[in-house]
């Protein structure tokens, strides 16, 4: 009985994560994800995004905090850029605000 066993187990290949090649530069800006505005930071060479908070929130009182709603984290960040997570693509602020206002029915 010759049967050829072999006398170690091969290996299977490991997939290797993708490094870039460059030191991100992080901004902060606002992403429409999930019918959602989330405040984050995205890397202006390659679009990376990192740090999102999920929800805003601001002191409330004593030992409180009050949750900001769509329109009021888009007032309090007037000046970043909204990206859709999606495409990666900026939205135009107008239009995203006439959306937002039609939904909270103001």
């Amino acid at each position: 009985m010759d049967i050829d066993i072999p006398q170690y187990k091969k290996k299977k290949s490991k997939k290797t994560i993708k490094k870039c090649k460059h030191k991100h530069k992080y901004l902060p800006c606002l992403i429409y994800k999930w019918k959602n505005i989330m405040k984050a930071e995205r890397c202006s060479i390659c679009g990376k995004i990192n740090n999102v908070h999920l929800f805003e929130t601001e002191p409330y009182k004593t030992h409180f905090n009050k949750m900001l709603s769509q329109p009021e984290v888009l007032e309090k960040y007037i000046d970043f850029t909204i990206y859709d997570n999606e495409t990666g693509n900026e939205i135009n602020r107008e239009l995203l605000d006439d959306y937002i206002n039609k939904k909270e029915g103001h």
